[in-house]
Order: structure tokens, then sequence, then C-alpha cells
């Protein structure tokens, strides 16, 4: 099942928004973190609408979601001229909580202030670069509905005393026109850099993530190729703080992003 068809799966009614996970999209115990922000996402608009764009979004993630299916309820914290604060909480089948979410929708603003200087790497295309191949029992298996072009920086697992790498990325499967959930899909499946300083296979896990949002997503096909480049920042004790850039087919950068991750190496 694909992104589009999981998407799709998605149901709603008066209070929240229902998911059933297949085992594709696991990764151990729990399910891509991409796919569990997408849910809160989408109930935290259920209250929101669709008028605001997303500008920043901060998620916990508690616990595994295990097997079956997730549920997420949505609630409005307060409700300025310009701004909504939103929560949600996404819960296993088992009533379990599994992750919070705190997002910020903001409508334009009249400033003077306006800085986006963020380059985007002048790479080498991606159809003269090799596609990664899926490899199944080695990479998570949700790895398979994305394409990957690997442009600079070491590769996971290859111990380097630095972890940073960057590269291509675009959808499989049928062409649409990507929205807010793609770009939150888009940031969350790459592996961890810190994988690249390690010599030897090693699970890690996401604990927190703060999403700046610099576009909406919109006017783009699910096909087209996005460039995203990461780095370690922070590693002790087990835990690392990363952060991410990605830029849109155009050019232009449309998030940035941080993560806090345990690696178990």
């Amino acid at each position: 099942m694909d992104i589009h068809a999981l998407f799709d799966a998605a149901t709603g009614d008066d209070t929240g928004v229902n998911l059933t996970i297949p085992d594709t999209w696991l990764q151990g115990r729990t399910a891509f973190g991409g796919l569990v922000a997408v849910v809160g996402l989408a109930a935290m608009r259920q209250q929101v609408g669709h008028d605001l764009p997303l500008r920043n979004l901060l998620i916990a993630f508690v616990g595994p979601t295990g097997t079956g299916g997730i549920r997420a309820e949505g609630t409005i914290l307060r409700q300025g001229t310009s701004v909504t604060h939103a929560q949600a909480q996404v819960v296993t089948s088992q009533g379990d909580l599994c992750a919070t979410l705190h997002g910020c929708f903001g409508a334009d603003r009249p400033s003077r202030i306006r800085r986006q200087d963020h380059t985007a790497p002048a790479w080498t295309p991606p159809d003269e670069l090799t596609e990664l191949p899926f490899m199944e029992g080695l990479a998570p298996s949700f790895t398979q509905y994305f394409r990957y072009h690997w442009a600079e920086g070491p590769y996971p697992f290859e111990g380097r005393s630095e972890g940073a790498y960057g590269g291509w990325i675009s959808f499989r499967g049928e062409k649409k026109e990507t929205h807010e959930a793609h770009l939150l899909a888009l940031m969350d499946a790459w592996p961890s850099p810190s994988l690249s300083m390690l010599n030897d296979i090693a699970p890690a896990s996401t604990l927190t993530w703060h999403l700046e949002m610099c576009d909406t997503g919109r006017g783009f096909a699910t096909t087209d190729e996005w460039r995203f480049k990461t780095r370690v920042d922070t590693a002790q004790h087990g835990y690392v703080g990363e952060e991410a850039r990605l830029w849109a087919p155009d050019g232009k950068l449309a998030g940035i992003s941080r993560q806090m991750v345990t690696v178990f190496g």
C-alpha cells in the first residue's frame, strides 16, 4: 500500500481520525514516524480547517504504535486573530498514548523582514545518480515506497567521524499533487545521519521532532524530486540532536527539521 492508498484509507468522524497501519509501514514495534505525524495533523485540521497554513509542528513520540490501528483526536487550544494553536493525541487501538502534537497555524502578516537565502544544494541531477535499491530485511519496509538518490556524504554504518549526508527523494507510485502531509513523510523518510558514525547495524528511534514549515508543498507532483540534507549537531550518552532541510523541486526551502533521536549503538 503506497502513500496515496494509505492516505485514502484514513477515516474520520466527528471527533478524530482513524488509520489501520499495514505491516509494510511498520519499523520494529511502531509505525513510520512521518505517518503518525500525518494522522495527528489530520486530526488538528479537522478542528482548525484548511485556510491557515501550518507554520510550526512539535511532536513527541511517547510510545510504540504496535500493530493494528491508531486514532488521533485534535483540540484547539487558542484561536487568535492571526494564529491558532492546536494539539492532538495519537493512541493505539488499545488506547495507549503513542504521540502528542502541538501545531501552530498562522495567517500571513505584513512585515519588512524577509530572509530565505538557504540555497538548494547544486547536486548532480538524480537521473545521473544511482537509485538506491530497497534492501528487504536491512532497510525499514516503508522505504520501498520512496525513491532515493544519494548525492553526498557517507552511507549508514560506515564508521565515519561525522554524520552528514544529502540526496534526492520522491514518492513511488501514481503521480498526484503534493500537500503538507507529503512534506511530513518526505522529511522523515531518511535514516538518521548518526548511523553513518557506526560500524555495525544498530536501530535508532526518534523521541521528539520539531518542524518549521516554510512552504505548503502544493503545486508539485509526488514524482517530482526534492532535495534533503541532514547532519548531526550533538551526540552524547545515546541521544543525538539532528538538523535537516528539505527543498522543493523549484529549489525553494520547504521545511527545517530538528529531531532528538535515541541510538542503540
